[in-house]
């Protein structure tokens, strides 16, 4: 056993040990929902998460495939809290996300909405793919304050 830094590694191999890994992630890999079976060739609207007790900063989100069936073109989503639907992530085409080995990583606008506690974040399919069956799932990353 050696030390570098705070860090304790195996002489024999310079790796750190598993006991010395952080024990809490980076605020923008917390992820503060994961909403699945999501149509995404429906124009409709999700909920995804309502904070309580505190305020969500939202970080990032990824867009998942998890089922799709004679796929012919993507739709396009947007996401918030506000009444469009659109205060987080604008009207986004998701072009290219057409299988389940892919996935779609969104980041907030430059200025985004806080989320209040007691305020829903939702996701709009605002024009729905052309698809047989195009099922998503959409993880939210984050932290609460």
């Amino acid at each position: 056993m050696a030390t570098k830094g705070n860090a304790l590694l195996d002489t024999s191999t310079g790796l750190v040990l598993a006991a010395q890994l952080p024990t809490s992630l980076p605020a923008d890999l917390y992820i503060l929902s994961t909403t699945t079976g999501i149509d995404l060739t429906s124009v409709a609207t999700t909920s995804l998460f309502t904070p309580s007790g505190h305020s969500a900063v939202v970080t990032g989100i990824i867009v998942r495939i998890t089922a799709v069936n004679t796929f012919v073109t993507a739709g396009s989503i947007s996401i918030g809290q506000n009444g469009s639907v659109n205060d987080i992530i604008p009207i986004t085409a998701l072009t290219g996300l057409n299988t389940t080995a892919l996935f779609f990583p969104l980041t907030p606008a430059v200025v985004a909405a806080l989320t209040i506690s007691g305020n829903t974040i939702s996701l709009k399919v605002t024009t729905g793919a052309t698809a047989t069956t195009l099922t998503g799932a959409v993880d939210l990353l984050g932290y609460l304050i």
